[in-house]
Protein backbone atom coordinates (compact mmCIF):
# COMPACT_ATOMS: atom_id res chain seq x y z
CA UNK A 1 0.00 0.00 0.00
CA UNK A 2 1.28 3.75 -0.71
CA UNK A 3 1.63 5.55 2.28
CA UNK A 4 -1.29 7.90 1.67
CA UNK A 5 -3.19 4.70 1.89
CA UNK A 6 -1.97 4.36 5.47
CA UNK A 7 -3.99 7.65 6.41
CA UNK A 8 -7.00 6.84 4.88
CA UNK A 9 -7.34 3.80 6.68
CA UNK A 10 -6.53 5.22 9.76
CA UNK A 11 -8.72 8.05 9.46
CA UNK A 12 -11.91 5.37 8.33
CA UNK A 13 -11.20 3.32 11.35
CA UNK A 14 -10.59 6.36 13.30
CA UNK A 15 -14.40 7.55 12.36
CA UNK A 16 -15.78 4.29 13.17
CA UNK A 17 -14.51 3.85 16.36
CA UNK A 18 -15.29 7.12 17.57
CA UNK A 19 -17.77 9.21 15.39
CA UNK A 20 -16.03 12.96 14.88
CA UNK A 21 -12.89 11.98 16.76
CA UNK A 22 -10.51 14.85 15.97
CA UNK A 23 -6.62 13.85 14.07
CA UNK A 24 -3.93 16.41 13.58
CA UNK A 25 -1.23 15.77 10.78
CA UNK A 26 1.67 15.67 13.40
CA UNK A 27 -0.27 12.52 15.19
CA UNK A 28 -0.29 11.14 12.00
CA UNK A 29 3.16 11.64 10.96
CA UNK A 30 4.35 10.04 14.17
CA UNK A 31 2.50 6.89 14.08
CA UNK A 32 3.31 5.87 10.82
CA UNK A 33 6.81 7.57 10.92
CA UNK A 34 6.84 9.56 7.92
CA UNK A 35 6.86 13.28 6.73
CA UNK A 36 4.57 16.06 7.70
CA UNK A 37 4.71 17.09 3.51
CA UNK A 38 3.68 13.24 3.17
CA UNK A 39 0.57 13.51 5.17
CA UNK A 40 -0.12 16.95 3.73
CA UNK A 41 -0.02 15.78 0.15
CA UNK A 42 -2.29 12.87 1.62
CA UNK A 43 -4.87 15.40 3.38
CA UNK A 44 -5.16 17.66 0.62
CA UNK A 45 -8.33 16.08 -1.71
CA UNK A 46 -10.19 15.21 1.47
CA UNK A 47 -9.89 18.79 2.21
CA UNK A 48 -10.89 19.63 -1.20
CA UNK A 49 -13.70 17.42 -1.47
CA UNK A 50 -14.97 18.22 1.88
CA UNK A 51 -14.17 14.84 3.56
CA UNK A 52 -12.46 16.49 6.48
CA UNK A 53 -13.19 19.64 8.12
CA UNK A 54 -11.01 22.12 10.01
CA UNK A 55 -11.45 22.26 13.74
CA UNK A 56 -9.67 24.77 16.09
CA UNK A 57 -6.63 22.02 16.42
CA UNK A 58 -6.63 19.62 13.83
CA UNK A 59 -9.07 18.14 11.97
CA UNK A 60 -12.10 15.22 11.44
CA UNK A 61 -13.96 13.60 9.25
CA UNK A 62 -17.32 14.52 8.01
CA UNK A 63 -17.94 12.57 4.98
CA UNK A 64 -16.85 9.32 5.76
CA UNK A 65 -18.70 7.30 2.71
CA UNK A 66 -17.05 9.79 0.29
CA UNK A 67 -13.78 9.05 2.73
CA UNK A 68 -14.23 5.17 1.33
CA UNK A 69 -15.49 6.01 -1.40
CA UNK A 70 -12.19 8.43 -2.79
CA UNK A 71 -10.02 5.64 -1.14
CA UNK A 72 -11.41 2.46 -2.76
CA UNK A 73 -11.78 4.37 -6.33
CA UNK A 74 -7.72 5.40 -5.93
CA UNK A 75 -6.30 1.82 -4.47
CA UNK A 76 -5.08 -0.61 -7.35
CA UNK A 77 -5.61 -3.86 -6.02
CA UNK A 78 -3.72 -5.83 -8.57
CA UNK A 79 -0.08 -4.03 -7.18
CA UNK A 80 -0.68 -5.53 -4.15
CA UNK A 81 -0.84 -9.05 -5.23
CA UNK A 82 2.03 -11.43 -4.37
CA UNK A 83 0.58 -14.77 -5.18
CA UNK A 84 -2.64 -16.10 -6.91
CA UNK A 85 -3.13 -19.38 -6.57
CA UNK A 86 -6.19 -21.87 -7.32
CA UNK A 87 -8.02 -24.57 -4.85
CA UNK A 88 -10.94 -27.21 -4.93
CA UNK A 89 -12.98 -24.85 -2.88
CA UNK A 90 -12.61 -21.87 -1.46
CA UNK A 91 -14.22 -23.73 1.47
CA UNK A 92 -11.24 -26.05 1.61
CA UNK A 93 -8.64 -22.79 1.14
CA UNK A 94 -9.92 -21.12 4.12
CA UNK A 95 -9.61 -24.99 6.30
CA UNK A 96 -6.39 -24.91 5.02
CA UNK A 97 -5.31 -21.62 4.79
CA UNK A 98 -1.97 -20.97 7.61
CA UNK A 99 -2.31 -18.91 11.06
CA UNK A 100 -0.62 -15.37 11.25
CA UNK A 101 -2.28 -14.47 7.70
CA UNK A 102 -4.61 -11.71 7.73
CA UNK A 103 -8.05 -12.36 6.73
CA UNK A 104 -9.37 -10.30 3.95
CA UNK A 105 -12.16 -9.71 1.43
CA UNK A 106 -15.58 -12.25 1.29
CA UNK A 107 -13.96 -14.59 4.12
CA UNK A 108 -13.55 -11.55 6.55
CA UNK A 109 -16.93 -10.67 5.94
CA UNK A 110 -18.52 -13.94 6.55
CA UNK A 111 -16.06 -14.46 9.81
CA UNK A 112 -17.13 -10.64 11.34
CA UNK A 113 -20.84 -10.79 10.40
CA UNK A 114 -22.02 -14.30 10.54
CA UNK A 115 -23.72 -14.03 7.04
CA UNK A 116 -22.60 -14.17 3.11
CA UNK A 117 -24.90 -12.01 0.65
CA UNK A 118 -24.07 -13.99 -2.11
CA UNK A 119 -21.96 -17.40 -2.63
CA UNK A 120 -17.91 -16.60 -3.46
CA UNK A 121 -14.92 -18.47 -4.76
CA UNK A 122 -12.22 -16.31 -4.13
CA UNK A 123 -10.32 -16.53 -0.97
CA UNK A 124 -8.18 -12.69 -0.16
CA UNK A 125 -5.39 -13.68 2.35
CA UNK A 126 -2.77 -10.63 3.39
CA UNK A 127 0.63 -12.07 3.78
CA UNK A 128 4.65 -11.29 3.67
CA UNK A 129 7.34 -12.88 1.29
CA UNK A 130 8.46 -15.12 4.48
CA UNK A 131 4.87 -16.64 4.69
CA UNK A 132 4.14 -17.50 1.19
CA UNK A 133 6.27 -21.03 0.79
CA UNK A 134 3.72 -21.98 3.88
CA UNK A 135 0.77 -20.38 1.46
CA UNK A 136 1.52 -22.53 -1.46
CA UNK A 137 2.27 -25.61 0.21
CA UNK A 138 -1.08 -25.61 1.84
CA UNK A 139 -3.05 -24.09 -0.70
CA UNK A 140 -1.82 -24.70 -4.07
CA UNK A 141 -3.97 -27.33 -5.89
CA UNK A 142 -3.48 -26.57 -9.59
CA UNK A 143 -7.03 -26.47 -10.97
CA UNK A 144 -10.49 -25.65 -9.04
CA UNK A 145 -12.98 -23.77 -8.67
CA UNK A 146 -11.79 -20.89 -6.32
CA UNK A 147 -9.17 -18.20 -6.86
CA UNK A 148 -6.77 -17.25 -4.04
CA UNK A 149 -5.68 -14.49 -3.85
CA UNK A 150 -2.43 -13.50 -1.69
CA UNK A 151 -1.99 -9.72 -0.78
CA UNK A 152 1.42 -8.12 0.51
CA UNK A 153 0.75 -7.40 4.30
CA UNK A 154 1.72 -3.85 4.85
CA UNK A 155 3.20 -3.21 8.52
CA UNK A 156 0.49 -1.97 9.64
CA UNK A 157 -2.25 -3.82 9.09
CA UNK A 158 -1.67 -6.51 12.25
CA UNK A 159 -2.07 -3.28 14.09
CA UNK A 160 -5.63 -2.19 12.67
CA UNK A 161 -6.65 -5.90 12.28
CA UNK A 162 -9.16 -7.12 14.36
CA UNK A 163 -8.87 -11.24 15.65
CA UNK A 164 -6.92 -11.60 12.84
CA UNK A 165 -9.57 -9.98 10.03
CA UNK A 166 -9.29 -6.61 8.40
CA UNK A 167 -10.86 -3.81 9.17
CA UNK A 168 -14.01 -3.19 7.76
CA UNK A 169 -12.80 0.19 5.44
CA UNK A 170 -10.22 -2.02 3.95
CA UNK A 171 -12.91 -4.87 3.32
CA UNK A 172 -14.82 -2.30 1.93
CA UNK A 173 -11.49 -0.65 -0.39
CA UNK A 174 -10.69 -4.19 -2.10
CA UNK A 175 -14.25 -5.21 -2.36
CA UNK A 176 -14.28 -2.20 -4.21
CA UNK A 177 -11.60 -3.11 -6.57
CA UNK A 178 -12.55 -6.87 -7.51
CA UNK A 179 -14.36 -7.79 -10.57
CA UNK A 180 -16.71 -10.98 -9.74
CA UNK A 181 -20.00 -10.19 -9.81
CA UNK A 182 -20.71 -10.95 -5.84
CA UNK A 183 -18.60 -8.54 -4.64
CA UNK A 184 -21.29 -5.38 -5.16
CA UNK A 185 -23.46 -7.59 -3.09
CA UNK A 186 -21.02 -7.75 -0.32
CA UNK A 187 -19.95 -4.30 -0.29
CA UNK A 188 -23.66 -3.28 -0.18
CA UNK A 189 -23.96 -5.36 2.97
CA UNK A 190 -20.97 -4.08 3.97
CA UNK A 191 -22.23 -0.59 4.01
CA UNK A 192 -25.53 -1.02 5.79
CA UNK A 193 -23.49 -2.66 8.74
CA UNK A 194 -21.34 0.18 9.11
CA UNK A 195 -24.38 2.95 8.88
CA UNK A 196 -23.89 3.99 5.64
CA UNK A 197 -26.56 2.16 3.23
CA UNK A 198 -27.84 3.69 0.21
CA UNK A 199 -24.29 5.61 -0.62
CA UNK A 200 -23.92 6.19 -4.23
Amino acid sequence: MFKKEWIYRELACLHLKERGAAFTELSLSRKFGISLCTVHHALVPLKEMGIVTPLSRGWRVVAFGKLLAFWASTRRLGREIIWEGNAPSVREAERLAPSGTVWGGFTAYKLRYKETPADYSVLVLYADEKQLGEIKERLERGKGGARILVLKKDQFILDESQDGLCTDPQIYADLWNMKEWYAADFRRALEKQMGIDGME
